[in-house]
């Protein structure tokens, strides 16, 4: 699809006149009318300022299907949020929506190697790491666990940093939490007497 062809469709879309386009971008409305129908383009500053308008891509303005991610291909499992097909960084997100994203909860059953989210998360074992922007639920990690709110664990190997409460039964690293802390201390000798 040609760009004056998908101008016109979001435009038409968001319910505004070509003048009323026009006046945003601080332009005369047959500078509009000469793109939607191909009599000539906008430059590109003006194009940026149009999908801005419209809250889209530039890919999306020029009818263009992208998946691409922020993200390796790293076996990491990642529960996000969509507005459309723009995908919200948490940056993007202000509290209000932060604070109804930390209300659902990501609940996976079986092992994962990383679990990042802005939400809760309920796992069984995780191999790495776990980021939430809620509370924590797992029975073992291998890694750090990082949680905007409670954390309850069976066992952590690496490090806790929790906005709530912790309470697991054994944290090998350190804990830094906003609430109370329950755990027990892994005993270096009886790591020793096992070897």
């Amino acid at each position: 699809m040609k760009i004056g062809k998908q101008i016109a469709f979001y435009r038409k879309k968001m319910n505004l006149t070509q003048e009323e386009l026009a006046d945003q971008l601080g332009i005369s409305n047959q500078a509009v009318s000469n793109w939607e129908t191909e009599q000539n383009n906008p430059d590109e500053d003006v194009l940026i300022k149009v999908a801005d308008i419209f809250n889209v891509t530039l890919d999306e303005l020029f009818d263009r299907k992208v998946s691409v991610f922020p993200w390796e291909d790293d076996e990491t499992m990642r529960a996000v949020v969509f507005v459309g097909h723009r995908m919200l960084k948490k940056e993007d997100m202000d509290e209000a929506l932060l604070d109804k994203c930390s209300k659902i909860t990501i609940e996976y059953d079986g092992d994962v190697k990383n679990v990042e989210s802005y939400f809760n998360v309920e796992c069984e074992n995780v191999e790495g790491n776990v980021t939430a922007g809620g509370d924590v639920e797992c029975e073992d990690v291998e890694g750090n666990v990082t949680a905007g709110g409670d954390v309850e664990c069976e066992e952590i190997e690496g490090n806790v940093v929790a906005g709530g409460d912790v309470e697991c039964e054994e944290i090998e690293g350190n804990i830094i939490a906003g609430g109370n802390v329950k755990y027990e201390e892994k005993d270096d000798e009886e790591d020793e007497d096992e070897e």
